[in-house]
Protein backbone atom coordinates (compact mmCIF):
# COMPACT_ATOMS: atom_id res chain seq x y z
CA UNK A 1 0.00 0.00 0.00
CA UNK A 2 1.32 3.45 -0.79
CA UNK A 3 1.40 5.66 2.07
CA UNK A 4 1.59 9.42 1.74
CA UNK A 5 1.02 11.70 5.15
CA UNK A 6 -0.50 14.46 3.63
CA UNK A 7 -0.29 17.98 5.22
CA UNK A 8 -2.58 20.37 2.74
CA UNK A 9 -3.83 24.00 2.81
CA UNK A 10 -7.24 25.22 2.49
CA UNK A 11 -8.82 25.36 -1.06
CA UNK A 12 -12.57 25.14 -1.96
CA UNK A 13 -14.06 25.23 -5.25
CA UNK A 14 -18.02 25.45 -5.88
CA UNK A 15 -18.66 22.76 -8.52
CA UNK A 16 -21.42 20.50 -9.74
CA UNK A 17 -20.94 16.68 -8.63
CA UNK A 18 -22.34 13.97 -9.85
CA UNK A 19 -24.70 11.50 -7.89
CA UNK A 20 -22.98 9.90 -4.87
CA UNK A 21 -23.11 6.29 -5.44
CA UNK A 22 -22.06 5.41 -1.71
CA UNK A 23 -24.74 3.70 0.61
CA UNK A 24 -25.79 4.95 3.51
CA UNK A 25 -23.22 8.38 3.31
CA UNK A 26 -23.65 10.18 6.33
CA UNK A 27 -24.49 7.37 8.37
CA UNK A 28 -27.81 7.78 9.18
CA UNK A 29 -29.07 4.45 8.96
CA UNK A 30 -27.56 1.74 11.24
CA UNK A 31 -28.41 -2.30 11.19
CA UNK A 32 -27.46 -1.79 15.20
CA UNK A 33 -25.43 0.53 17.31
CA UNK A 34 -22.24 -1.21 15.59
CA UNK A 35 -23.00 -1.48 11.77
CA UNK A 36 -24.44 1.59 9.46
CA UNK A 37 -26.30 0.31 6.89
CA UNK A 38 -24.60 -0.79 4.05
CA UNK A 39 -21.18 -0.79 5.27
CA UNK A 40 -19.67 -4.32 4.74
CA UNK A 41 -16.91 -6.36 7.05
CA UNK A 42 -17.05 -2.80 9.67
CA UNK A 43 -14.83 -3.67 12.62
CA UNK A 44 -14.44 -1.66 15.99
CA UNK A 45 -17.05 1.19 14.68
CA UNK A 46 -20.18 2.61 16.94
CA UNK A 47 -22.73 4.49 16.03
CA UNK A 48 -22.38 8.57 17.82
CA UNK A 49 -23.72 11.88 17.59
CA UNK A 50 -20.81 13.99 17.11
CA UNK A 51 -21.49 14.55 13.52
CA UNK A 52 -20.73 16.80 11.34
CA UNK A 53 -24.09 17.00 9.96
CA UNK A 54 -27.15 15.46 10.89
CA UNK A 55 -27.96 12.99 13.43
CA UNK A 56 -25.25 10.48 13.52
CA UNK A 57 -21.88 9.72 12.27
CA UNK A 58 -18.95 6.44 13.00
CA UNK A 59 -16.65 6.39 15.56
CA UNK A 60 -13.53 4.10 15.61
CA UNK A 61 -12.29 3.36 19.15
CA UNK A 62 -9.20 1.16 19.74
CA UNK A 63 -9.95 -0.74 23.27
CA UNK A 64 -7.44 -2.56 25.11
CA UNK A 65 -9.86 -5.64 23.69
CA UNK A 66 -9.86 -4.60 19.92
CA UNK A 67 -7.24 -2.90 17.96
CA UNK A 68 -8.86 -3.88 14.57
CA UNK A 69 -10.47 -0.57 13.54
CA UNK A 70 -11.77 -1.10 10.22
CA UNK A 71 -14.76 1.18 8.63
CA UNK A 72 -15.45 -0.76 5.31
CA UNK A 73 -17.63 0.01 2.62
CA UNK A 74 -17.75 -2.17 -0.77
CA UNK A 75 -15.85 -4.94 0.75
CA UNK A 76 -16.68 -8.10 -1.35
CA UNK A 77 -18.69 -7.39 -4.57
CA UNK A 78 -17.96 -3.29 -4.81
CA UNK A 79 -19.94 -0.01 -5.13
CA UNK A 80 -21.44 -0.77 -8.40
CA UNK A 81 -21.11 2.60 -10.74
CA UNK A 82 -21.75 3.43 -14.31
CA UNK A 83 -18.50 5.75 -14.35
CA UNK A 84 -15.32 6.15 -13.12
CA UNK A 85 -15.20 8.85 -10.15
CA UNK A 86 -11.69 11.34 -9.33
CA UNK A 87 -12.64 12.12 -5.65
CA UNK A 88 -13.23 10.73 -2.64
CA UNK A 89 -14.37 13.35 -0.13
CA UNK A 90 -15.19 13.15 3.94
CA UNK A 91 -15.42 14.58 7.20
CA UNK A 92 -13.29 13.45 10.24
CA UNK A 93 -12.02 13.92 13.57
CA UNK A 94 -8.66 12.24 14.91
CA UNK A 95 -7.21 12.01 17.88
CA UNK A 96 -4.08 9.40 17.67
CA UNK A 97 -2.30 8.16 20.49
CA UNK A 98 1.65 7.34 20.34
CA UNK A 99 1.54 8.38 16.52
CA UNK A 100 -0.93 6.43 15.66
CA UNK A 101 -2.25 6.50 11.83
CA UNK A 102 -5.83 7.14 10.34
CA UNK A 103 -5.05 5.01 6.86
CA UNK A 104 -7.48 5.94 3.82
CA UNK A 105 -7.86 3.21 0.87
CA UNK A 106 -9.92 3.75 -2.07
CA UNK A 107 -9.42 0.98 -4.77
CA UNK A 108 -11.20 1.12 -8.16
CA UNK A 109 -11.91 -2.53 -9.72
CA UNK A 110 -12.83 -3.52 -13.46
CA UNK A 111 -15.12 -6.06 -12.56
CA UNK A 112 -12.68 -9.05 -13.27
CA UNK A 113 -11.36 -9.02 -9.76
CA UNK A 114 -8.19 -6.58 -10.95
CA UNK A 115 -7.93 -3.23 -9.65
CA UNK A 116 -6.93 -0.29 -11.88
CA UNK A 117 -6.77 2.34 -9.96
CA UNK A 118 -7.01 4.04 -6.51
CA UNK A 119 -5.59 6.19 -3.91
CA UNK A 120 -4.48 5.90 -0.47
CA UNK A 121 -3.25 8.82 2.18
CA UNK A 122 -2.54 8.65 5.79
CA UNK A 123 -4.20 10.81 7.90
CA UNK A 124 -1.24 11.49 10.97
CA UNK A 125 -2.26 14.99 12.95
CA UNK A 126 -5.01 15.32 14.99
CA UNK A 127 -7.82 17.24 15.12
CA UNK A 128 -11.18 18.36 17.15
CA UNK A 129 -12.83 20.06 14.55
CA UNK A 130 -14.31 18.35 11.48
CA UNK A 131 -11.94 18.99 8.53
CA UNK A 132 -13.74 18.18 5.48
CA UNK A 133 -10.94 16.86 2.60
CA UNK A 134 -10.95 15.81 -1.09
CA UNK A 135 -8.74 13.43 -2.55
CA UNK A 136 -8.17 12.65 -5.90
CA UNK A 137 -8.30 8.96 -7.27
CA UNK A 138 -6.38 7.98 -10.34
CA UNK A 139 -7.91 5.19 -12.30
CA UNK A 140 -6.59 3.43 -15.29
CA UNK A 141 -9.54 2.04 -18.07
CA UNK A 142 -13.64 2.23 -16.93
CA UNK A 143 -14.14 1.25 -12.90
CA UNK A 144 -17.50 -1.08 -12.26
CA UNK A 145 -17.11 -0.79 -8.74
CA UNK A 146 -15.71 0.95 -6.07
CA UNK A 147 -14.12 -0.43 -1.77
CA UNK A 148 -13.52 2.28 0.23
CA UNK A 149 -11.73 1.35 4.16
CA UNK A 150 -10.60 3.69 6.70
CA UNK A 151 -8.55 1.60 9.06
CA UNK A 152 -6.47 3.00 12.51
CA UNK A 153 -2.67 2.14 12.13
CA UNK A 154 0.18 2.35 14.37
CA UNK A 155 3.05 4.19 13.56
CA UNK A 156 4.75 1.51 12.20
CA UNK A 157 2.56 0.82 9.67
CA UNK A 158 1.14 -2.30 11.69
CA UNK A 159 -2.35 -2.92 12.66
CA UNK A 160 -1.61 -2.65 16.24
CA UNK A 161 -3.01 1.17 17.26
CA UNK A 162 -2.76 2.41 20.75
CA UNK A 163 -6.01 2.19 23.21
CA UNK A 164 -7.33 5.08 23.43
CA UNK A 165 -6.99 6.53 19.57
CA UNK A 166 -9.93 6.93 17.08
CA UNK A 167 -11.73 8.65 14.76
CA UNK A 168 -14.95 10.06 13.51
CA UNK A 169 -16.14 10.07 10.35
CA UNK A 170 -19.28 11.47 8.26
CA UNK A 171 -20.39 12.72 4.82
CA UNK A 172 -18.87 10.24 2.75
CA UNK A 173 -18.39 11.13 -0.98
CA UNK A 174 -17.27 9.71 -4.31
CA UNK A 175 -17.34 12.60 -7.32
CA UNK A 176 -15.93 12.95 -10.54
CA UNK A 177 -14.88 16.81 -9.24
CA UNK A 178 -13.18 18.72 -6.38
CA UNK A 179 -15.13 20.14 -3.83
CA UNK A 180 -12.71 21.13 -0.85
CA UNK A 181 -9.23 20.53 0.42
CA UNK A 182 -8.57 21.15 4.26
CA UNK A 183 -6.04 19.47 6.16
CA UNK A 184 -4.91 20.36 9.65
CA UNK A 185 -0.65 20.97 9.59
CA UNK A 186 1.59 20.73 12.99
CA UNK A 187 4.29 23.39 11.12
CA UNK A 188 2.29 26.07 8.85
CA UNK A 189 3.46 25.41 5.27
CA UNK A 190 3.14 28.31 3.45
CA UNK A 191 2.71 28.28 -0.01
CA UNK A 192 3.20 31.24 -2.17
CA UNK A 193 2.40 31.64 -6.02
CA UNK A 194 2.82 35.16 -8.12
CA UNK A 195 1.61 35.89 -9.83
CA UNK A 196 -2.13 34.63 -9.62
CA UNK A 197 -3.94 34.80 -11.75
CA UNK A 198 -0.74 33.95 -14.26
CA UNK A 199 -0.14 34.12 -17.83
CA UNK A 200 3.08 32.42 -18.94
CA UNK A 201 5.18 32.58 -15.66
CA UNK A 202 4.50 31.84 -12.40
CA UNK A 203 7.00 32.03 -9.20
CA UNK A 204 6.89 29.23 -6.81
CA UNK A 205 7.62 29.56 -2.83
CA UNK A 206 7.10 27.13 -0.03
CA UNK A 207 8.91 27.44 3.86
CA UNK A 208 9.53 24.15 5.17
CA UNK A 209 10.05 22.69 2.17
CA UNK A 210 14.50 21.27 2.43
CA UNK A 211 16.35 21.56 -0.83
CA UNK A 212 15.56 18.08 -2.13
CA UNK A 213 13.72 17.75 -5.39
CA UNK A 214 10.19 18.32 -5.30
CA UNK A 215 7.66 17.22 -8.06
CA UNK A 216 5.17 19.98 -8.67
CA UNK A 217 1.88 18.36 -10.54
CA UNK A 218 -1.35 21.12 -11.75
CA UNK A 219 -4.54 19.50 -12.31
CA UNK A 220 -7.72 20.38 -14.03
CA UNK A 221 -10.62 21.16 -12.24
CA UNK A 222 -11.80 17.21 -13.43
CA UNK A 223 -8.89 16.00 -11.27
CA UNK A 224 -6.68 15.40 -14.30
CA UNK A 225 -3.11 16.19 -14.13
CA UNK A 226 -2.25 18.54 -17.31
CA UNK A 227 1.40 19.78 -16.21
CA UNK A 228 4.69 17.79 -13.82
CA UNK A 229 7.67 19.34 -13.64
CA UNK A 230 10.37 17.96 -11.29
CA UNK A 231 11.84 21.27 -9.30
CA UNK A 232 14.56 21.43 -6.46
CA UNK A 233 14.60 24.31 -4.00
CA UNK A 234 12.16 25.96 -2.02
CA UNK A 235 12.14 28.95 -4.64
CA UNK A 236 11.37 28.39 -7.90
CA UNK A 237 9.59 29.44 -11.63
CA UNK A 238 7.47 27.14 -13.63
CA UNK A 239 6.12 28.29 -17.01
CA UNK A 240 2.16 27.95 -17.42
CA UNK A 241 2.24 29.39 -21.14
CA UNK A 242 0.56 25.91 -22.44
CA UNK A 243 -2.07 25.82 -19.67
CA UNK A 244 -5.82 27.01 -21.58
CA UNK A 245 -7.65 29.69 -19.39
CA UNK A 246 -9.43 28.65 -15.89
CA UNK A 247 -8.98 27.19 -12.90
CA UNK A 248 -6.49 25.05 -11.64
CA UNK A 249 -4.68 22.84 -8.62
CA UNK A 250 -1.23 22.78 -8.05
CA UNK A 251 0.09 20.26 -5.72
CA UNK A 252 4.02 20.43 -4.57
CA UNK A 253 4.97 17.12 -3.39
CA UNK A 254 8.36 16.38 -1.42
CA UNK A 255 8.25 12.81 0.13
CA UNK A 256 6.04 12.45 2.63
CA UNK A 257 4.32 16.26 2.41
CA UNK A 258 1.68 17.45 0.11
CA UNK A 259 1.02 21.38 0.18
CA UNK A 260 -1.88 22.68 -2.58
CA UNK A 261 -2.94 26.00 -3.87
CA UNK A 262 -5.50 27.41 -6.26
CA UNK A 263 -4.24 29.23 -8.90
CA UNK A 264 -6.48 30.86 -12.21
CA UNK A 265 -4.50 31.21 -15.75
CA UNK A 266 -5.61 34.04 -17.99
CA UNK A 267 -4.91 34.86 -21.28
Amino acid sequence: MKKIATAICTLIYFIAKSQNPIPNPGFESWDNPAQPTGWTNSAGIVQTTQSHTGTYAAKGLVTANNTNIDLSVGTGNGIPVTHNFGFITFSYIFTPVNGDVLEVEVFADNGGGTTIGGVTRNITLGTTQFITVSYPISVSGSATDYTIDFVMMDKNGGFSPTTGSFFIIDDVSLSTSISSISDPIQNELDLLVAPNPAKDWINIHFSNFDDKTSNIQIYNTLGQLVKTEQLTGSNTQMSVADLLEGLYILAVKQEESVVTKKIQIIK
